[in-house]
């Protein structure tokens, strides 16, 4: 087993394999990711799957659009669509708010009506149904093959998977890790 590493990456889901991914294609030569498990046996393998566009905050509403774009270029995505429905007058207007930051960023949302809503579901209830959300692509991300993808792609680039049985201890001193175990 490989005992030094320029850098560790800690856990191998869909994160970790991203990050060893993005890293090892920007030329990072020396990068392990450091699993206690399987690919796709932990935290990831619990995961719906569903990765919606839509987010309160800008930085988060660019990091889903740009994880979207790569995914579906990896193949690794289904395109539906997706409704959020407000219970409230004031989570409507807190989605109106919302959908106009998310259309000036170009996400491709709406507001509907309660009428549009129970169109595109109809088991929804009336009772207290004040619109919605309409966003045009939400993506079901087929999660244990996204793992799976994402290790195939390490063969084109450079980084390696070591499998242990449990992170134990990790010491480090100004930003050198000294000892993982």
């Amino acid at each position: 087993m490989k005992s030094q590493a320029e850098i560790v990456v800690i856990g191998g889901g869909i994160y970790g394999a991203q990050v060893a991914y993005h890293l090892a294609k920007n030329g990072k030569k020396d990068v392990v990711i450091v699993e206690k498990g399987e690919i796709a046996s932990g935290e990831s393998s619990h995961a719906a799957g569903l990765v919606t566009q839509f987010a309160t905050s800008q930085a988060m509403l660019r990091f889903r659009m740009y994880s979207i774009e790569l995914y579906s270029e990896l193949g690794l995505f289904n395109h539906v669509g997706s409704l959020r429905v407000a219970s409230s007058k004031e989570q409507l207007l807190e989605m109106e708010r919302s959908v106009s930051r998310a259309k000036a960023l170009g996400l491709d949302c709406e507001i509907i009506t309660p009428d549009e809503s129970l169109k595109i579901m109809p088991q929804l209830s009336k009772k207290d149904l004040y619109g919605g959300i309409y966003l045009h692509v939400m993506d079901n991300l087929i999660r244990i093959q996204s793992q799976l993808q994402w290790l195939s792609l390490r063969k084109n680039l450079v980084w390696k998977f070591i499998r242990t049985h449990a992170l134990l201890e990790l010491n480090y001193r100004r930003r050198e890790m000294l000892r993982l175990s």
